[in-house]
């Protein structure tokens, strides 16, 4: 019959008040029901990406280095550079090696090292020659100071390099290794830096600088990823620093190894001990 006639199925719509087992959705219209709960459509948390997160949100992060502690010792070795100096003699290789004296304290660097090379070529066993040898290094090493060149770095590293090699007992090689090891530290260089500071600990162990190579070979280790090795340093550094400044900065800087490394648990734990052991001391490592 006409009045019979009813609307394709399509158009119904069922109508559940709630779910079987289950009162936490109240559908309403078509569903799916091999999927009632509409599982298929949930994430769970291990399926989101952060990168995705970051990108969807549209917005810029950036990842900003840990700021590391500076270290005071390689401005004082600059400031307080060797005096070098030649008793005169009546014979031309002392006049000529006190000539090159005067033009590197007068700073005629450009004379200077025109004559010390005709020097070296005419004397090459004369005993002013270790001398002249550190006065052309340490030109090299201000010009680097002053243009950051890295050929006048490196050209500095070679001569300090060859004189401490050569003249082992020389009265400079002490402070040559210090200011090497911590002038590759200033350049980020900490693969050498570490060599030299590993020489300096085994032959300098009870300079007063000590303490101050601990410091500088933790974050040689940590700076070429040996967290290990930094954290050894570190704790035994913490335990037999000669001033207690350098046993708070040790402890502080083991809950910054930790924080670098991702353990933020265990750097919250070190910082915590380091203020409670350290409370005189926490503001100037954190910079304030």
């Amino acid at each position: 019959h006409e009045t019979d006639l009813r609307a394709p199925a399509s158009t119904e719509f069922i109508q559940a008040e709630t779910l079987p087992g289950d009162e936490r959705i109240q559908p309403k219209g078509v569903f799916d029901g091999a999927d009632p709960l509409y599982k298929r459509f949930v994430l769970e948390e291990y399926e989101f990406k952060p990168e995705a997160i970051i990108i969807s949100r549209n917005r810029l992060y950036m990842n900003f280095p840990y700021l590391w502690p500076e270290s005071p010792e390689l401005k004082a070795l600059v400031a307080n550079p060797p005096q070098y100096e030649i008793s005169p003699q009546e014979n031309e290789e002392n006049k000529t090696a006190r000539l090159l004296l005067t033009l590197q304290k007068n700073k005629r660097v450009a004379v200077f090292l025109t004559t010390a090379k005709y020097f070296e070529e005419h004397y090459p066993e004369s005993p002013y020659l270790e001398m002249i040898k550190y006065m052309t290094a340490d030109i090299y090493y201000s010009f680097w100071q002053e243009k950051k060149n890295a050929n006048d770095f490196e050209t500095a590293m070679g001569i300090y390099r060859m004189l401490v090699e050569k003249y082992p007992k020389g009265p400079l090689v002490k402070r040559t290794l210090f200011l090497m090891a911590f002038s590759y530290v200033e350049r980020g260089d900490s693969f050498n830096a570490l060599k030299i500071f590993k020489r300096i600990d085994r032959t300098y162990r009870d300079e007063n600088l000590q303490d101050a190579v601990r410091v500088a070979m933790a974050d040689a280790y940590k700076n070429v990823h040996q967290s290990e090795e930094a954290l050894k340093v570190l704790e035994e550094l913490e335990k037999n620093a000669k001033a207690k400044s350098f046993s708070a900065d040790a402890a502080f800087r083991i809950g910054d190894i930790f924080a670098r490394e991702g353990k933020y648990k265990q750097a919250i734990e070190s910082y915590l001990r380091a203020i409670k052991k350290y409370p005189d001391y926490w503001a100037s490592h954190a910079g304030g």
